[in-house]
């Protein structure tokens, strides 16, 4: 039983979420590429768990350019893992989002990634919004 009840759990999980490329910028490689990525639908998760949630859906129609969010972005690599970055957003097209990640991953299945990777996101994956940009000291 225990089995069955893991793999419904992971199941799930996988529903929860959508592949997404991220252009990844390095200063030692002078070309970008993309490297595929899921990143958790947490407006899904929200739905199935009976959690409305009235205050954050305004908050987030009301987002512009220049603002900060988190997105939980779900690695393909052992160790699976998922880990909430903060980005900045940088163009909004309706509920389609892209952003620059503010900080480089701490998780080693997202070590492909830096701070400044650019991230294709929906509206459906905004996790919270970040009230300002953290300092880098």
């Amino acid at each position: 039983m225990t089995d069955l009840s893991n793999e419904a759990t992971a199941r799930n999980a996988r529903s929860n979420t959508r592949s997404a490329l991220i252009q990844v910028l390095s200063d030692k490689a002078p070309e970008a590429r993309l490297v595929s990525l899921d990143i958790e639908n947490i407006e899904e998760m929200r739905r199935q768990a009976g959690i409305l949630d009235a205050e954050l859906e305004s908050e987030i129609l009301a987002l512009d350019v220049g603002d900060y969010v988190r997105v939980t972005l779900l690695s393909r690599i052992k160790p699976f893992g998922a880990e909430t970055l903060i980005v900045e957003i940088t163009r909004i097209r309706g509920s389609a989002y892209l952003g620059r990640l503010v900080e480089r991953p701490a998780m080693v299945g997202l070590a492909q990634l830096s701070a400044g990777s650019t991230v294709s996101f929906a509206q459906a994956h905004i996790h919270s919004i970040a009230k300002r940009c953290p300092t880098h000291d």
